[in-house]
């Protein structure tokens, strides 16, 4: 480990050890957590202008179709440009959003997209429908900045480290409940033909996003943090991580962080392969056609509402490796059992529980990064992980279609179901036995040097 003189450079260069656990009676903590006036608005917020977000997918989707000619290639095209940001910057605006601090992050971000979709719906016609690219590559590159900051900022919202997962698992049933409601608003104005309509209050959206920012008070840091002032705080942890190797590089230095990383690659080329099965899986396994599709679908989402009451509950008194581990297994057993199954009841539930264990997946993977690292490099840890999650769902698309045909779609789904288990716990049995050689924080308190610390500095130290 690093000699150092001070609080701030000592928790840039530290581990986490999981010797916390989850809160018991985690479903009165998730209500609790509305009551929470930060965590309330933030809520309020983000289940607006994520609404808002479906809304904007389905008006660029219907507006490229039309304006375009029927072209289902520029639509195509449309939803690549709208991914590069999410693959290449995500570092970069993790960073950026350690520098700017994330409840600024978050407001220039909103108030970035704004702008644009407003100037989108200005400019949009038969005659311009061109300018979509470059405008969606913007609202995209606002959006990169603004979803590792909004990780970001739950430490400083929550009165305790205890309320991170509940925290977490309420701003989730914020994102999923939003899916629901915003395809749902967005196809009913859609089928009036107003597509501009449909930009506009998406663009509000991102307006009433950023009110509910500027009336939060995050937390003011501890005075071990505090001695340095925060800015100059953010600037020196996180410019030792910038650049596009930086959320690399902070990955490779933290067990806790390989941990998370190594365990979700399968899950997530699930998440992206799956999306893609639904439909030959109803037609050629269950025999349920295109109702069946909707039948899937509207189960997967169920299950990931329900998840955020699973995230909250069925964790509590594990250790939150334990917890991850569980729910990435889950959800392995989960689909092997959906795709060995010819029972359509079977399939939905089996389904359903699939998407509660993503969920709970990542409600717990994002508790794990906060707890398990300084607050201002957990920009740049999730811009990482979100930009390696998004390159591993398009994997997933992609491969979905050869292993379809080989080995075949009932094989490969069970087949990625029992390799998810066989992977999750073999990942989370060489992360215990790394923080086996690692000293308890007892040890440490033996040591003059580290018991003068706040103990959150002794933890991340570990």
């Amino acid at each position: 480990m690093q000699r150092c003189s001070t609080g701030a450079s000592l928790s840039s260069s530290i581990h986490w050890r999981p010797t916390t656990t989850i809160r018991p009676h985690a479903i009165s903590t998730l209500l609790t957590t509305l009551r929470t006036r930060n965590l309330l608005l933030l809520m309020l917020g983000r289940l607006v202008s994520s609404s808002g977000d479906w809304l904007y997918t389905v008006g660029i989707s219907v507006a490229m179709y039309r304006y375009s000619g029927n072209s289902s290639i520029a639509v195509g095209m449309l939803f690549l440009v709208r991914m590069v940001p999410y693959v290449l910057l995500g570092s970069l605006s993790g960073a950026l959003a350690g520098r700017l601090g994330y409840r600024r992050a978050m407001i220039t971000a909103d108030l970035g997209r704004m702008l644009a979709v407003l100037l989108l719906a200005l400019l949009l016609s038969p005659g311009t429908w061109g300018s979509m690219y470059p405008l969606v590559f913007i609202v995209s590159c606002f959006t990169s900045l603004f979803r590792p900051a909004s990780v970001g900022i739950i430490p400083s919202l929550v009165r305790s480290s205890d309320e991170l997962l509940s925290a977490n698992a309420t701003l989730m049933q914020a994102d999923n409940i939003a899916l629901l409601l915003g395809s749902l608003i967005g196809g009913i104005v859609a089928s009036r033909g107003d597509v501009t309509l449909l930009l506009v209050i998406q663009a509000l959206t991102f307006g009433v996003s950023a009110a509910s920012l500027l009336l939060i008070q995050p937390r003011t840091p501890e005075p071990s943090e505090a001695e340095q002032g925060p800015e100059a705080q953010g600037e020196e942890k996180v410019a030792g991580y910038g650049g596009w190797m930086g959320g690399v590089r902070l990955i490779t230095e933290r067990p806790v962080l390989v941990f998370v990383v190594s365990i979700i690659v399968i899950p997530e080329l699930v998440s992206g392969a799956v999306i893609v099965w639904i439909t030959p899986f109803s037609y050629h396994a269950l025999h349920l056609g295109n109702a069946g599709v909707g039948y899937l679908f509207a189960a997967l989402g169920a299950g990931s509402i329900l998840g955020g009451f699973v995230a909250a509950a069925s964790a509590a008194d594990r250790p939150l490796d334990i917890a991850l581990v569980t729910s990435v297994a889950g959800g392995g057993l989960a689909l092997a059992i959906f795709g060995a199954t010819s029972i359509a009841a079977v399939a939905l539930v089996a389904i359903a529980v699939l998407g509660a264990a993503e969920t709970v997946e990542f409600a717990v993977l994002d508790t794990l990064v906060q707890k398990g690292i300084p607050e201002r490099l957990i920009g740049v840890a999730m811009g990482s992980i979100m930009s390696l999650c998004m390159i591993l769902m398009l994997a997933g698309n992609v491969v979905s279609g050869v292993l379809t045909q080989v080995p075949g779609l009932r094989p490969s789904i069970v087949g990625l179901g029992v390799l998810t288990i066989v992977i999750a716990f073999g990942v989370w049995w060489n992360y215990r036995r790394q923080l086996a050689r690692l000293p308890s924080e007892q040890i440490l308190m033996t040591v003059p040097a580290f018991a003068a610390l706040p103990s959150t500095l002794r933890t991340w130290a570990l």
